[in-house]
């Protein structure tokens, strides 16, 4: 009988899986992630983990929700290290506390505004220890405030005063005089001197969706409201000239709605009109994974086309500007209207995962980035026990007997996550696209962050490099993840340090690695990335017709890497792989992008990624890009370049990948005799491989995609006491060969097992593995296609 056998995981592995033929990645596909802790990674001249950027909170200093729950604020201030950073509801407060000029139809009152503003300076000085203020000031000063739609927008609504701003031209004039009066006239420098005055303005919050696209408060137009931002943008400046104003704060950026046209009515147009007036672009950007019986992704390949598009429209025009990203996170459509779900936490905070990471790799063209999740949110509630759906907070003992008593909601597992993160980032880079990884040193610390993208388990392999110098003392860590119960965990975990390790990443989880090393690392070389950009934008897809794009002005080093960024947008049912040349030569291309496949949306709108050799760039580069098939839009095109010091290592070749195929993640399986002396009809799975295999037992892979056509080798990595058995390879049901098995000595002494080449097309294929006839055959941990 053969004994099951188990090897160090840090995590138990799920063992089904089930991919679309539209998925990007390999199934269950080993990922190896390097990381050389000798680079620098620096973007734009930043390099720095900036946790007042990224660790921030939907909220302000002076909120009421903090009343009561000062131990709550210190905790997560002061002990996980977080800064405030937006509130949307003061300037609506007080714009209804103050008078219209006698003198000026639909203009706050001058005077009036002074007065008020020189007693809420007076109450902050007179409130900031008694009401605990003065100790979190400090985390205070960064601030967004936003203006909402109403009554900011002319003639939109009275104020709680009985007027309205006028619609006078120049449109959003008025609106713009009482936002400057209030930022001059309601702050001050912190202290005594009134409350630190907020950085960043944004001119209204979503005023797009309301007004617009649902014709709320009496409507309005797109040419309206983006000339509200020009001439409030204008007088706001005379007040406060160093607040950094922008917009237009939108809520659902479908660039790619209505074939395109939305982009054209909407960001290209307010880039073209205001980009010279704007200090930021900002944005919102949400998961919908609760939509209408679906689920709508914008975490990965949308975000990335989406981003792109902007930035590099911008910039070909003279009016690129950093993103402001002031809400991100998930919009839970078909659980609102419910009471209190911690699985609803777990669709935001999974979001707030995902897509931080992909903030992080833009730290020089973001200035913040705000999970949504306000404290409290009491505002919101539609019902005796209909919370808002997004919060921090929630009352002990929700959704059955609420008790009054404000506890943490699980978005607090997220800032617990990632509350240690800290210092220089260091190269990684990972094979494949949909597990992220980030890694930073500080000292002699280096943590090391995983992002799982996919619905399915992963193993992921660490290759930690650069580290000859130094030694690992400890590594620990957490992960988040989602439960069986439903119920999002956050759990401790920690590495042998006598072998590599290899971490099997539940779905959607996140986890945080701490090394400790014997001494400080030395980032002694250095990864300078960049991004240009094709002046090209929005070029009609037409069947096997080259569409044709120069980058120019392109600075190359000695040794680099680089991927050339492809934003597409077409219907559901037209080919995601495009034929590219790259200065003459054609490379090979996958259907390689992050993320979800966006199969439940009218429309796939994403970023293609495909690695290019760098050897093949110059100066002057000439991209060529055809689909085989009519339809859709490349939206932009965009060479990202590494430069690197000197020349770095590589587990993996991103050129030439192989296929790793985890043995327990089968489809199916059986006997082609239908009983087999273990007792089991088909083998068994284990946490990492497959035993009780015996005579004539068959497992097969359904949907495994093949980048590429060419002769591969299979590499099995197998263990038995017994010589002669054998493995037979079939794909899509046909018979392609059989390789004998040696006797490895023992059930647990793994070694591998190298088959004769054969050829595979490029495409998904479904593979299935026999056994020979003999009793007793043999254990497979998995299984590697190289290309040859």
């Amino acid at each position: 009988m053969k004994p099951k056998y188990f090897k160090h995981s840090l995590i138990a592995s799920s063992v089904a899986v089930v991919i679309g033929s539209l998925m990007p990645q390999y199934v269950s596909a080993d990922t190896k992630i390097d990381i050389n802790l000798d680079f620098k990674h620096t973007v734009g001249g930043i390099s720095e983990f900036d946790r007042e950027k990224f660790m921030v909170l939907h909220s302000a200093n002076i909120e009421s929700d903090w009343d009561g729950e000062e131990d709550k604020k210190d905790y997560l201030l002061n002990q996980l290290d977080t800064y405030f950073a937006r509130e949307t509801g003061s300037m609506r407060y007080q714009v209804g506390q103050v008078a219209e000029d006698p003198a000026r139809t639909g203009y706050a009152h001058p005077y009036g505004m002074t007065t008020i503003g020189t007693q809420v300076k007076n109450n902050y000085k007179n409130s900031l220890d008694n009401r605990n203020w003065r100790q979190f000031e400090q985390r205070d000063r960064g601030l967004i405030t936003a203006a909402q739609d109403v009554p900011f927008y002319p003639g939109s609504a009275q104020t709680n005063k009985g007027w309205e701003f006028t619609s006078m031209v120049p449109f959003g004039h008025s609106t713009g005089e009482f936002m400057g009066r209030f930022l001059r006239d309601y702050f001050g420098s912190g202290g005594n001197t009134g409350r630190p005055v907020p950085k960043y303005l944004e001119l209204m919050n979503e005023p797009v969706w309301p007004l617009v696209d649902k014709g709320m408060h009496g409507g309005g137009t797109i040419d309206d409201i983006f000339q509200y931002h020009l001439s409030a943008a204008n007088e706001v400046r005379k007040f406060v000239p160093d607040v950094k104003v922008g917009g237009f704060t939108t809520a659902f950026p479908e660039l790619e709605k209505n074939n395109f046209s939305q982009w054209d009515e909407r960001w290209k147009y307010f880039i073209d009109l205001t980009g010279d007036e704007m200090d930021f672009y900002s944005l919102h950007l949400y998961d919908l994974p609760a939509f209408q019986g679906g689920e709508h992704y914008r975490t990965g390949a949308n975000i990335e086309a989406t981003l792109d598009m902007i930035e590099g429209y911008s910039r070909s025009q003279g009016k690129e500007r950093p993103f402001l990203i002031s809400e991100y996170g998930a919009q839970v459509h078909n659980l609102k209207g419910t009471p209190y779900n911690p699985y609803r936490d777990w669709l935001n905070v999974a979001s707030f995962n995902s897509m931080l990471m992909q903030f992080l790799e833009r730290p020089d063209k973001i200035i913040k980035a705000v999970p949504f999740g306000p404290i409290k949110a009491e505002w919101g509630r539609t019902g005796e026990n209909i919370p808002y759906t997004s919060r921090m907070m929630r009352q002990a003992n929700e959704p059955y007997s609420p008790t009054g008593e404000w506890v943490w909601t699980d978005y607090i597992k997220f800032y617990e996550l990632w509350s240690k993160v800290s210092g220089t980032r260091i190269e990684t880079k990972q094979s494949n696209i949909n597990i992220q990884a980030d890694a930073y040193g500080s000292g002699n610390r280096v943590f090391v962050i995983l992002n799982n993208l996919q619905k399915t388990s992963e193993t992921v392999s660490l290759n930690i490099l650069g580290k000859d110098f130094n030694t690992i003392a400890s590594v620990s860590g957490q992960s988040l993840y989602l439960g069986e119960d439903d119920l999002p965990k956050l759990d401790s975990i920690s590495v042998d340090l006598s072998r590599a390790p290899d971490l099997v990443m539940k779905p959607e989880s996140t986890i945080i690695l701490e090394y400790v090393f014997d001494s400080a690392i030395s980032q002694q070389n250095t990864v300078q990335e960049n991004k240009y950009y094709s002046d090209k934008f929005k070029q009609k897809i037409n069947a096997n017709v080259y569409s044709i794009f120069n980058i120019n002005h392109v600075s190359l080093a000695q040794h680099g890497e680089a991927t050339l960024r492809l934003g597409v947008g077409r219907d559901l049912d037209l080919s995601r792989v495009p034929t590219v040349k790259v200065n003459g030569t054609t490379l090979n291309t996958t259907m390689n992008y992050r993320g979800s496949d966006q199969a439940d949306k009218s429309s796939f709108f994403g970023l293609l990624e495909i690695p290019v050799p760098y050897e093949l760039l110059s100066t002057s580069n000439n991209i060529e890009v055809k689909f085989a098939d009519d339809g859709g839009y490349i939206s932009s095109v965009a060479l990202q370049l590494f430069s690197f010091t000197s020349k770095l290592e590589r587990s993996f070749d991103e050129f030439n990948p192989s296929i790793v195929i985890e043995a327990q993640h089968f489809s199916k399986t059986g006997s082609m005799t239908g009983t087999d002396a273990g007792g089991y009809d088909g083998v068994n799975a284990t946490d990492i491989g497959i035993d009780w295999v015996n005579g004539k037992d068959w497992v097969s892979y359904k949907d495994i995609q093949v980048p590429v056509s060419g002769y591969y080798r299979v590499n099995y990595l197998m263990a038995t006491p017994n010589s002669d058995r054998t493995v037979n390879f079939f794909v899509d049901g046909d018979y392609k060969m059989t390789t004998v098995v040696p006797n490895t000595g023992s059930w647990s002494n793994y070694q591998s097992v190298v088959s004769q080449d054969v050829y595979i097309s490029a495409g998904v294929h479904n593979f299935m593995l026999s056994a020979g006839e003999q009793t007793y055959q043999w254990n497979l941990d998995k299984f590697e296609l190289i290309r040859q």
